[in-house]
Parts: structure tokens; sequence; C-alpha cells
């Protein structure tokens, strides 16, 4: 679950991680980390355009 969680960050969906959070937040996770993650996943999205933007595919 994690894994797909991070596969749509990485895919800068955030709708579709925000989702998958509340469900890991129903979970065994605990609160500070989910809150960690979410608070993270902007800054995934953000470095990847920045990367992109830049002509740095390869990342």
């Amino acid at each position: 679950m994690a894994r797909q969680v991070i596969m749509l960050a990485v895919e800068g969906d955030t709708t579709a991680a925000a989702a998958a959070m509340m469900v890991l937040l129903m979970g065994s996770f605990s609160i500070p980390l989910i809150a960690h993650i979410i608070w993270r996943i902007p800054h995934l999205i953000m470095i990847r355009t920045f990367l992109k933007s830049h002509g740095r595919t390869n990342y």
C-alpha cells in the first residue's frame, strides 16, 4: 500500500495520493509518520517539476 502511495506521489497525482493517505491513516501507521509523508509529497512533486523543467528527465 505504501508503495502505491509513493508511486502516486511520484506521478504527481496528489488527489489519489491524499485519498490513499486517508486509508493509511486508518491502518497501522502512526500519525506522525503519515503527517511527515503528506508534508513530503508537495516537495517531491516540486523537485520533479524543477528537474523536468531543466531537462533532467533521467531522475
